[in-house]
């Protein structure tokens, strides 16, 4: 299986996300060599329910579709955290992403670690 690669990235000195097709061979050049201001965003090969891709970073909410907790029914415990890359795979809130995509047709961006902070602050419930 294989996924596009792709990128974007976090201006620090502007505070601006910038597409990575937005960018020339030296630009992306300088984002990838300057890493105290340009930070990537890793694109995950995923999109959410409005078909917008998703990226590491990118903060989403999703109901976590447990079947230990519910027998296999649809709960409605709605979970919201950054997508984050370790171990090889995309995560959030401890729970692989492509086990996200795949379980939620309500999977959604609601923004992102660098513009929307308190977010990750809020309640879900």
């Amino acid at each position: 299986m294989s996924r596009e690669i792709k990128f974007e990235f976090w201006d620090t000195d502007f505070n601006e996300m910038i597409p990575a097709d937005e960018l020339t061979a030296i630009g992306i050049g300088n984002a990838l060599t300057d890493k105290k201001r340009y930070i990537p965003r890793q694109y995950t090969g995923l999109k959410d329910k409005h078909e917008t891709n998703i990226y590491e970073g990118d903060i989403i909410e999703f109901n976590d579709c447990s079947y230990d907790r519910t027998g296999g029914n649809r709960g409605d415990q709605i979970l919201r955290g950054p997508v984050v890359y370790t171990g090889a795979a995309f995560w959030c809130e401890g729970i692989l992403l492509i086990d996200v995509e795949c379980n939620d047709e309500e999977l959604e961006i609601i923004g992102n670690i660098y513009e929307n902070k308190e977010l990750l602050e809020e309640s879900t419930t």
